[in-house]
């Protein structure tokens, strides 16, 4: 298993060159396959945006923000809803990337652990646009420098890292089984609505319930981005937070590199 994950990091970092290449590509592709052309990667993230904030904002809380004396509920909203515009990314679309990129396994002979890495590079590349413009709303609403901005760079990484491990996974199954990619995109929503990233899971008054969503990944993204934005408190204040994203982070791991270890060399033969 060691081997596996050495290996992996390994095809990673050597072909690291392609897999940009390749990824501006598949961005110049996403582009060209709309009618607004690079406008409609901002476009729509921002149509979304004003969906939830018209209906969170306007409609269920009638003009009322989190807390009195706290920055506006725009921001609030936004610090969750970007980091979940590119996990949302993987969970739809890097679920069966063995397959959309077939030509590289086939022809190419392109390692199969870079392959994901292509697309979750070019959805990384529209995430740090979005926080980019995440940064336009946090000073547009009078809020100055924090030392815990700092914690963001690491989020970023770590969120990268942590999803680009899910790509591998997610395509290596569903090379091998059909049926895993659509059950994955199946569960998008259900994980959308029980991650916090439209209500405060921290407001959970129940204390099993709040430690179990907590072990969601999603959540540990969504209330890290906003303890650091909002909140200026640090992700490592609640120890469980931590330690149940780390144990989720090995297991994700080690299941990443047994199915690579199974099923790396089958990977050629079923495409």
């Amino acid at each position: 298993m060691l081997g596996s994950i050495v290996e992996i990091v390994q095809d990673k970092w050597e072909w690291r060159s392609h897999v940009v290449r390749l990824s501006r590509f598949e961005l110049l592709k996403r582009s060209r396959n709309s009618a607004l052309s690079w406008a409609w990667l901002i476009i729509r993230p921002l149509v979304t945006i004003f969906c939830y904030w018209f209906a969170l904002y306007v409609g269920f809380r009638h003009g009322q923000d989190m807390v009195e004396g706290m920055p506006p509920y725009i921001l609030w909203l936004v610090s969750g809803v970007v980091p979940w515009f590119f996990m949302n990314e993987i969970l739809h679309g890097g679920t069966d990337l063995m397959r959309s990129y077939s030509y590289l396994v086939t022809k190419v002979r392109f390692p199969l652990a870079a392959i994901p890495s292509i697309y979750v590079v070019t959805s990384f590349i529209i995430q740090l646009i979005l926080q980019a413009g995440l940064a336009v709303v946090y000073f547009a609403s009078g809020q100055a420098l924090h030392i815990h901005l700092v914690q963001i760079p690491f989020l970023l990484v770590l969120m990268f890292a942590f999803w680009d491990l899910c790509a591998l996974l997610f395509s290596l199954l569903s090379t091998a089984n059909r049926g895993v990619a659509n059950s994955i995109k199946a569960l998008g929503t259900p994980i959308f609505w029980l991650s916090g990233v439209l209500f405060d899971v921290d407001g959970i008054a129940i204390p099993w319930l709040n430690r179990l969503l907590h072990l969601n990944p999603v959540t540990f993204f969504v209330t890290g981005f906003r303890q650091a934005i909002y909140y200026h408190t640090w992700i490592w204040e609640d120890r469980w937070v931590l330690v149940g994203f780390a144990a989720v982070f090995a297991l994700l791991l080690v299941l990443t590199a047994l199915a690579y270890r199974w099923l790396a060399r089958e990977v050629p033969d079923v495409l």
